[in-house]
Formats: structure tokens, C-alpha cells, sequence
């Protein structure tokens, strides 16, 4: 399993001649002007593997750690060509698959909440051993950017997937192509 990550800070020009500066209020307060910029991030997925166990049928790969920070998520696209294991009775190309990008890895086989909060639940329903993975947050119905991901220390960027129809024996899904998110570090706020 190959993971690499390629970052990119955009520093946008804040100030011009027709700013102006915040100034303190009441006695006693001050402004400490912090700036937050905005990160570009291309995870490189070659051979990533999500297993899958009959008795679950869910896994999760992590593709990123954001460690204990509060993050905006303001975009993310994938381009990932997803490869089922093919294993008899495991998944094989008719099998159903929901996938997603969450800040939160896979618990349950119908992908809820935390799991879902990236990229919403796709339905890859085709008959297709490698099926592609071409999502974007901007053509999402329910998951809405930016998003504020939860101050806690396992945030991360998960692929999730869930098997509406069980499997009887345990598989994978490889995972090869990019991942591309656009956020704002916000830092640790709250502890």
C-alpha cells in the first residue's frame, strides 16, 4: 500500500488599501488577528486496501489524519478507480457497494453520520469488477461544503464502505488514483 500526499497552502493577499483593521473594544479587551489559510491536499492512492470481513461487511482505509484540530472542509474530488477482490461468494463484480468519504471510519454496513460527512453515500450498483470513483462535493444533494469537522483526535479522511448485500467469505477493494481536498486548519480551539 502506497499513500503519498502533496500539499499546497494558498495565501490569499488580505489586506488592501481599503481595509480595515479590527480595533479593540471596552477596556480590558484586545484583537489578536490570526490568519487561517486555506491548504490544498492531493492524496496519491496506489494499491490501498479496504478489507472487508463477511461478518461486518464494512471496512474503512484512512487515507489522512488531520490530528486533534478543528478543520472546514471547502471542497473534495476523487478520481479513484476502486478493484474488487473478486473472491467466489466475496465481491465480485455484481456486487453492490455504498462508498464515501468520512471524517470518521466505517461502523455499520449502511454508512451513517460521520462516515458519509465528506463525500455522501454513492451507490455503485454496476456489474463492474473496477468501477470509478469520480465524486465531487460540489454536485452532493445532502453533504453540504464547507463542513466543520468536530475538534477530536482521530480526524481523518476515511473511504468507507458498506455491502447493502452481505458477502460469506472476507474480501478487499483496492483503491488506486487521487483524492484531492481543499480546507482551512483552524487549529485546536477547544482542548
Amino acid at each position: 500500500m502506497a499513500l503519498h500526499q502533496h500539499q499546497t497552502t494558498l495565501i490569499p493577499y488580505l489586506e488592501d488599501a481599503n481595509s480595515v483593521a479590527p480595533g479593540a473594544g471596552d477596556a480590558g479587551t484586545a484583537v489578536d488577528r490570526q490568519f487561517h489559510t486555506v491548504q490544498r491536499v492531493r492524496i496519491v492512492l496506489t494499491d490501498v486496501v479496504v478489507s472487508i470481513t463477511a461478518a461486518l461487511d464494512y471496512g474503512s482505509a484512512q487515507l489522512m489524519s488531520f490530528g486533534d484540530k478543528n478543520i472546514m472542509i471547502l471542497s473534495c474530488e476523487t478520481n479513484v478507480e476502486m478493484t474488487k477482490g473478486n473472491l467466489s461468494t466475496g465481491i465480485v463484480a455484481a456486487t453492490d457497494m455504498d462508498v464515501a468519504l468520512g471524517s470518521a471510519p466505517a461502523t455499520a454496513q449502511t454508512l451513517a453520520t460521520t462516515m458519509i460527512d465528506i463525500i455522501e453515500k454513492q451507490d455503485e450498483d454496476a456489474s463492474d469488477l473496477t468501477p470509478a470513483a469520480l465524486y465531487d462535493t460540489h454536485a452532493q444533494a445532502t453533504a453540504a461544503t464547507p463542513i466543520k469537522l468536530a475538534d477530536t483526535a482521530l480526524l481523518g479522511v476515511y473511504w468507507n464502505i458498506g455491502l447493502p448485500t452481505p458477502v460469506t467469505v472476507d474480501d478487499t477493494v483496492s483503491l488506486t488514483g487521487t483524492v484531492d481536498l481543499v480546507y482551512i486548519d483552524l487549529g485546536n480551539e477547544n482542548s
